[in-house]
């Protein structure tokens, strides 16, 4: 991770409290594959920076996770079952 993106999540931690425990919002460039352009401390400022640049995506990412994990965590999910016209439930 640049040092750049350290450096704002720990100005969003406050020091050793952080505002938000759980983790930060963060901007994802995904041209070349997902990486971290930039952290916020709400899903808000978050939508509101991408806004203005027109790609990538915003996601929550917990503290001691990488965007790998979560890709994995997203993919061991069981997928939902949907009911087709004419099935019953």
């Amino acid at each position: 991770m640049p040092d750049q993106i350290i450096d704002q999540i720990r100005r969003l931690q406050g020091g050793t409290h952080p505002v938000n425990p759980a983790g930060v919002w963060a901007v994802v460039d995904t041209d070349y594959g997902e990486s971290i352009t930039a952290v916020y401390e709400t899903e808000l400022d978050a939508l509101r920076s991408l806004n203005g640049r027109g790609y990538g995506r915003v996601r929550f990412v917990p503290f001691g996770k990488s965007l790998v994990d979560l890709d994995i965590e997203e993919r061991a999910k069981p997928e939902p079952h949907s009911i087709h016209e004419g099935e019953s439930k």
